[in-house]
């Protein structure tokens, strides 16, 4: 469960370490000439100690920033130029905490911020869940996300209500308070906050993961109009109830009536009914980390979250649907929101798991990734950012990695597994591809079974002609190149476990063993199975054995 103690775990001596206090100002943020040489055998280097990463790119200067989970201020921040060689900057509050959201969870902690820009100034959404409410049956949580604006991404971040203090009120967009009945102190006004869970995992939103919902075609946040208000719309929310879609003033960000389109001077809360639509979730499931995106190119929307036990078994699903309100279907056809009461039993079976736990060959290995956010780069790229820890440290010790996100034939996201660190033109023909291959098809059980230990993979080979043999038998068809020219179009058939549709490129695969620091050049590939077969809404993917 994400609760403070669990948090303060993962975050442990990475956060408090001195290398949270290098200065943007590094030159260490330029890419060496081999960049990915050490990032998987030096873990005193920036990428490490990240957890939730929200992934921006400035425009002003092209820049990519990550905002993540902190401790000391709140959030951390790393930034680079190329995603592969990161420097941390100083805390971007720098002090500057909006004190009635300090007042409502009795901390000056922040977890999972979002970060966007609009004509020249950096919106910030962050909050936190804490167990700082005091009721007749016990220590009962209380949350709160807040906005707070900055002139540059590096901050200082100041609260809304203290930048502009003209047009905002108060720089709350959304409470939660386990129950609004029986709370203490009374002076906090937990009576007037309309989020509740009322002593219940089934009822109101935890106030986490806040996220804006854009257009990974264009880069550009989705614009909705509620009555005449032109808003934009986000996500949030955790296991307690769910995961919610609500609307903010595209020109302010702030709260909006869920109705009538009237812009708020008080949390949205504040007005029965009105903290978002359950899209994702509910009923206690263990979702949280929500990232909603939408596709013009491909006409869905796309939900991703992030589930299950942070220290254990943490996974990525995802599901898609044609209208933002859902329903959101995996590649199973299973949906993602689960509205019946108790704690939802089944829902490690539902989202298709776009990134879990693994192994392939002699690789490190990975386990939890979870905490994801996407982003379209100024080339065009779709970059996937996630943390996960390893199987060969301390099951708190987190990294950031970055990957490249394709959408196959079917209109699913596909990723590459391997470290984003440069593209070389794709393959063309199956002469090219051929060869030995380690591989991986996700599994999904309705215990912890299939996320708690790193998967290993099995290995098969294709030849000259596309035929499969080894672990799976099968046969490999190839179509056009695709994604501007980075990835062959492919489809992989398997006897009993059905047709995966995705692509083959050339990756690096830092997290092989072959060489020092884990940089190889590889063959890789990515696909995703919608149609049917044993294997029905699961992914395959793998790496040349050669590079593992």
């Amino acid at each position: 469960m994400r609760d403070l103690f669990s948090k303060l775990l993962f975050l442990g001596a990475a956060v408090f370490s001195p290398a949270f206090y290098f200065s943007c100002a590094s030159t260490s943020d330029t890419a060496p000439k081999n960049p990915a040489l050490s990032k998987y055998s030096d873990t005193a280097g920036a990428a490490w100690g990240c957890h939730d990463p929200k992934i921006f790119q400035d425009p002003a200067s092209g820049i990519f920033y990550v905002y993540s989970t902190g401790w000391n201020d709140g959030v951390q921040l790393r930034k680079s130029h190329d995603l592969v060689s990161w420097t941390m900057c100083p805390p971007p509050f720098y002090g500057n905490w909006d004190e009635e959201f300090v007042d409502w969870v009795s901390k000056r902690h922040s977890w999972a911020p979002t970060v966007t820009e609009k004509d020249g100034l950096y919106y910030m959404f962050h909050g936190i869940i804490t167990d700082s409410l005091s009721t007749s049956t016990g220590v009962h949580p209380a949350a709160a996300i807040t906005l707070a604006i900055a002139k540059n991404p590096e901050g200082p971040f100041i609260p809304a209500s203290k930048f502009d203090g003209e047009t905002y009120k108060t720089s709350i967009l959304v409470r939660y308070v386990w129950t609004n009945e029986n709370a203490m102190p009374r002076e906090k006004g937990f009576s007037a906050c309309f989020n509740t869970g009322r002593e219940s995992w089934n009822y109101g939103f935890g106030c986490i993961d806040p996220e804006f919902v854009m257009d990974i075609a264009t880069g550009n946040l989705m614009e909705y109009t509620i009555g005449k208000t032109v808003c934009h719309a986000i996500t949030y929310g955790s296991w307690k109830g769910g995961i919610a879609l609500a609307y903010v003033d595209a020109r302010t960000f702030k709260p909006v009536n869920q109705t009538t389109g009237e812009i708020m001077d008080l949390p949205l809360d504040s007005v029965p009914g009105n903290s978002g639509l359950l899209i994702a979730g509910g009923a206690g499931t263990a979702y949280e980390g929500s990232q909603l995106i939408f596709n013009s190119d491909t006409g869905w929307y796309y939900v991703f979250v992030s589930m299950s036990d942070l220290t254990y078994e943490y996974r990525v699903g995802v599901g898609r649907s044609k209208s933002i309100e859902g329903p959101y279907l995996d590649a199973s056809n299973r949906n993602m929101n689960f509205t019946t009461g108790g704690i939802a039993g089944n829902y490690r079976l539902t989202g298709s798991k776009i990134i879990g736990a693994y192994t392939l060959g002699k690789n490190l290995g990975f386990m939890s990734p979870g905490g994801q956010s996407v982003l379209r780069s100024d080339t065009g790229r779709v970059l996937f950012a996630n943390h996960t820890r390893t199987t060969y440290l301390s099951p708190h010790q987190f990294v950031l990695q970055v990957h490249r996100m394709f959408f196959n034939g079917e209109g699913w996201p596909v990723l590459d597994m391997n470290d984003f660190v440069e593209e070389r033109a794709a393959p063309e023909s199956l002469a090219e591809i051929s060869g030995a291959y380690d591989v991986i098809i996700t599994e999904r059980s309705q215990g912890k079974e299939a996320d708690s230990t790193s998967i290993k993979s099995r290995q098969f080979f294709i030849d000259a002609d596309g035929n499969v043999t080894g672990a799976y038998k099968g046969k490999v068809e190839i179509g056009a190149v695709k994604e501007d020219g980075a990835a062959l179009q492919a489809r992989i058939s398997l006897e009993d476990k059905g047709d995966f549709d995705g692509f083959f490129f050339y990756a690096t695969n830092m997290a092989g063993r072959k060489k020092s620091g884990g940089q190889t050049q590889t063959l890789s590939f990515t696909a995703l199975n919608n149609t049917g077969g044993k294997a029905k809404g699961e992914y395959i993917f793998g790496n040349s054995a050669a590079s593992n």
